[in-house]
Formats: structure tokens, C-alpha cells, sequence
């Protein structure tokens, strides 16, 4: 007795092979299996999104320097003009979409689609609250106002750019701002280009190595009614040239000081023009 288990499907096209040997049995199409409409929508997503620029700029002419920091940063860059905007409109970039301040107020914020992972950043010309207000009022992420930093902007198209994993629980705000700091008995100053809940990042011209301790003094502009003395260790030095300036990184010592709290919400869509 034969231990193989009945197939009729087997049966079924034995048969129909001996009785039409040019009917094709198997079907040439595929069947519709569950998830199917799906992987199909994100592969046209893929598709759409490797055609989409990198980073858009809308202008005409005025962010001249920011596709230039753009490229230095190795980043490929599309420019349109605001004209054209105007007629066509514009592809969503997939990370960075830079526009001038006033061109933001004209075109408004692009309506993000699902998925969509993009900053977008409004440069203003000039301090004004009221355009301030105007382009965090149509959802722009970010408004900076000119004069810009070259280190700061660096820092936050970077940022902007930057698609991996983010190592630091707290979270990071570019400034772009002067400061007092004193090593020893000495006030000097820098330039403070980040800060957070637990340090922050600057560049100066002071000889400072990793260990040292030092104490940074925020201006009562930033800070509120008066200066803010945060204090703190270097816990790294790299000097971009031997007779250059040095990027210090800065671990606050203690508890974070309570006002700092009220400066990093004033930092959260964008560093306020320094005085």
C-alpha cells in the first residue's frame, strides 16, 4: 500500500496536460497576495522620492551664501527663482527648504505630505517680529535673521541635513552669538555656536585643552533681564588651524541652572539676531 498522500490538484493537471498537451496550465499572472497594493505604493514613493532635490533654495539671489555653505557641506543644491515658484510651484525637497524671508510670506509653507521628513528654514533680510511671526505662523521650522553667523549657519544646515540617529538625549540649539568666558582669572571672549541642557560648543581664541575648567556668560539679551554664568569643563579642544581659532566642547559642571530653561525655549524655532 502506497504511503503518498492524494493530490488532487496534482490529478487535475496531469489530466488536463494529456488531454490539451498546447493549453498552458500555469497561469502567466501573478495572483494579488495580501500587502501587495502596498509594496507597490511605496516603491512608486522611492521612485519619487530619489527624483526630488536634496536641498531647495527659493530666492533671487539673496541666499547667495547659504548655497554656498550648502555646497561646501557637500550637499547638491536646487535654486529657484520666485517667479518661477510662483507659476509652477515647486518639488518637495527631501531634507532642507531654504527660503528668503520675503519670498516665504508671498509662496507660504509647501503642504507636507505623509511621509514627508523635510525643515524647512525662512532667512529674514532683517530683524522684524512681525515677520517673524508671519513665517511661524504658516509652519516654517526654523527663521533666522541676518546677519547670519558663517559658523552657526554651518552648524544648523548641518543639522538639517543630517538624516542619521541623533546620539544626545538633549536636544542642541544653534546661536551664533558673542560671549564672556573665563578660564582662571582671565575674560576673554567666543563665539558660542550651540547650546543645550548639558553644554554647548564654541569657538576661541583662547588657549584651552580637554580637563580645563571654565565659565561662560551669556548677555542679558539672551538671557533674559540679567547675565547668565553657566559653568563647566572642556571636554574637547580641536583647533582648525595652528595659528587658528579653537571648537571647544563644553559639559556643564552640576544641575542645569533654571533659567537656561526659559533661554532654550526662546531657541526653539530658530536663534534671535545678536544685538
Amino acid at each position: 500500500m502506497s504511503t503518498a498522500s492524494y493530490d488532487p490538484e496534482h490529478e487535475l493537471r496531469a489530466r488536463l496536460r494529456e488531454e490539451c498537451p498546447s493549453r498552458r496550465v500555469e497561469p502567466h499572472w501573478a495572483p494579488v497576495t495580501r500587502g501587495a497594493g502596498e509594496q507597490l505604493a511605496a516603491e512608486v514613493s522611492r521612485r519619487e522620492l530619489s527624483t526630488r532635490p536634496w536641498a531647495l533654495l527659493v530666492d533671487d539671489g539673496e541666499l547667495e551664501d547659504v548655497r554656498v555653505a550648502l555646497e561646501e557641506l557637500g550637499c547638491a543644491v536646487e535654486r529657484l527663482d520666485s517667479r518661477s515658484a510662483a507659476q509652477r510651484g515647486w518639488r518637495q525637497p527631501r531634507r532642507l527648504l531654504v527660503v528668503s524671508g520675503a519670498r516665504a510670506l508671498t509662496l507660504g509653507r509647501p503642504v507636507a505630505q505623509e511621509g514627508d521628513d523635510f525643515t524647512t528654514v525662512a532667512v529674514l533680510d532683517r530683524p522684524a517680529s512681525s515677520v517673524r511671526r508671519g513665517v511661524a505662523a504658516m509652519g516654517f521650522d526654523i527663521a533666522i535673521e541676518r546677519p547670519l553667523d558663517p559658523d552657526a549657519l554651518r552648524v544648523l544646515l548641518q543639522r538639517a541635513l543630517f538624516c542619521g540617529r541623533e546620539k544626545r538625549d538633549e536636544p542642541r540649539f544653534t546661536l551664533g552669538w558673542t560671549v564672556r568666558v573665563r578660564s582662571g582669572w582671565r575674560w576673554g571672549r567666543a563665539n558660542l555656536i550651540e547650546l543645550s541642557r548639558r553644554g554647548g560648543c564654541l569657538v576661541s581664541d583662547a588657549p584651552l585643552a580637554a580637563g580645563d575648567r571654565v565659565s561662560v556668560r551669556l548677555p542679558a539679551e539672551l538671557a533674559g533681564a540679567e547675565p547668565l554664568t553657566l559653568h563647566g569643563r572642556v571636554s574637547r579642544a580641536e583647533r582648525r588651524a595652528p595659528d587658528g581659532p579653537s571648537v571647544l566642547a563644553v559639559r556643564w559642571s552640576g544641575h542645569p541652572a533654571p533659567r537656561l530653561a526659559d533661554v532654550l525655549a526662546r531657541l526653539r524655532h530658530g536663534p534671535p539676531p545678536p544685538p
